[in-house]
This record gives C-alpha cells, sequence and structure tokens, in this order.
C-alpha cells in the first residue's frame, strides 16, 4: 500500500491553529460551511472524514491562498478524481500554512 505523503492530524492542527491566530471561532467557521458547531469541532478534532470541497471551505474562510513560492498558482480542477490529486493539494496547502505561520 502506498504511504501518503501527508499527516492528516498536522493539517488538521495548522488549520486551528491558524483558526485561533486570528481569532475565529469553531462556531463563525461552522455558520459559513453550513453545519453545527459540534460538527466542525469534529473536523479539526480528526474524528470525522474531511471531504476535499470542505477542506478548501476551510482554506477560503481563513484566507488561505494556496502558493507555491513565486510559481504560478495552480489552477484548481472541477473535481478532484484521485487520492493522488487530493494528496497533491494538501500538500500545497500544508506548505501555505507552514508559510504563512513563519511569517507571523
Amino acid at each position: 500500500m502506498r504511504q501518503s505523503r501527508f499527516n492528516i492530524d498536522k493539517v488538521l492542527q495548522d488549520i486551528r491553529g491558524k483558526r485561533k491566530a486570528q481569532k475565529i471561532t469553531q462556531q463563525q467557521i461552522a455558520n459559513h460551511l453550513g453545519i453545527t458547531q459540534s460538527s466542525y469541532k469534529e473536523i479539526e478534532l480528526g474524528r470525522t472524514s474531511l471531504k476535499a470541497q470542505t477542506l478548501f471551505d476551510i482554506m477560503d474562510i481563513l484566507g488561505v491562498k494556496v502558493d507555491t513560492e513565486g510559481e504560478k498558482e495552480p489552477e484548481l480542477p472541477q473535481q478532484i478524481n484521485t487520492l493522488e490529486d487530493v494528496t497533491a493539494y494538501m500538500s500545497i496547502f500544508t506548505k501555505c500554512l507552514h508559510n504563512q505561520r513563519d511569517s507571523l
């Protein structure tokens, strides 16, 4: 079995850190996503599966842009079809979070 190049727990920890740094509540993000605060809490804690679209919505709410350090910003496909697609976008997302955290 192919091992993933990213750690979802680390991604969720970064999301939580970014949210707290911006003083955004779980309730505020949940409202934007159209879910309950307790449902969003379960996402942050990794107790429920995270769909790629939900991740991108959270990134948008937190103002996280996909930035590949001066490279042309990749266009998001209409549909992410494979685990490799998700892995690639999660890798970019994690890199972006680290860059933004380092600049704070």
